[in-house]
């Protein structure tokens, strides 16, 4: 279970720094990668959790 809330919390976190664009970009490049940057991009993709993560960061950081 920490495992899960460290993940969120680390895509969250990679979400809000780098924005919405850049990250999503690079998450497409993955997608395009060998079987194991395929998995990667599979695991980073914004889902719902991720980007309620972020919104609750985003809003602690203004």
């Amino acid at each position: 279970m920490l495992t899960l809330i460290a993940l969120f919390g680390l895509k969250g976190f990679l979400y809000v720094n780098l924005g919405a664009i850049t990250y999503t970009e690079r998450v497409g490049k993955l997608q395009s990668g060998t079987v194991v940057e395929q998995f990667g991009a599979y695991v980073m993709q914004a889902d719902p959790v991720t980007l309620w993560v972020a919104d609750q960061i985003h809003n602690v950081l203004k």
